[in-house]
């Protein structure tokens, strides 16, 4: 959907399908998953607490904050921020994300202060990343730091391995999944 919606998934509401972007749970024996090409993937966890997220944030969730929600969803159950260890897989990179020469003013402003620098090839690209996006909107709610891994490399340069929409139309989608241990 490319918001920041984010549903708690239970064993009562686990067969509905969920209206989001992202999902959390502290029920053991329920797999979150999140499918993806060049968005980035967010998996979340508190292992203490029992509590695990998957968040899929595309660069309109990310300026929507859907890292942001999803820290606040996986609080709601009891997790700490400061306890969440964050992982961000494969995603596409600064290197290949460019945005169209017509929506870039649009897209500058809402991506608040990012700046925009040219390509290689003269098409507009920014500066900042959807990963390091989404990492900055995790800090901001109590994720420390060093927390928070990248995981994955640019799904385009790397589309031998990796689906990427912006390397082919057509292509897959990565899933990926967290769950607690029964």
């Amino acid at each position: 959907m490319h918001g920041k919606t984010v549903c708690v998934v239970t064993p009562e509401n686990f067969s509905e399908k969920p209206e989001g972007d992202g999902m959390v749970t502290a029920d053991a024996g329920i797999m979150l998953a999140v499918a993806s090409a060049d968005c980035v993937p967010i998996l979340m966890m508190d292992a203490a607490a029992k509590i695990v997220g998957a968040i899929h944030a595309g660069w309109r969730g990310v300026i929507a904050g859907i890292a942001e929600a999803g820290v606040r969803a996986i609080e709601s159950l009891g997790a700490k921020p400061r306890d969440l260890r964050a992982a961000l897989g494969p995603s596409i990179g600064q290197c290949c994300f460019e945005v169209a020469k017509a929506s870039r003013i649009d897209l500058h402003a809402r991506w608040k202060a990012r700046s925009i620098t040219r390509a290689r090839d003269g098409r507009a690209n920014r500066t900042s990343t959807c990963v390091a996006s989404s990492r900055i909107n995790s800090c901001a709610r109590g994720i420390p730091r060093e927390s928070i891994m990248n995981v994955g490399p640019c799904t385009k340069c790397a589309n031998d391995r990796f689906f990427s929409r912006r390397a082919d139309a057509s292509s897959g989608l990565q899933i990926s999944f967290i769950g607690i241990r029964g």
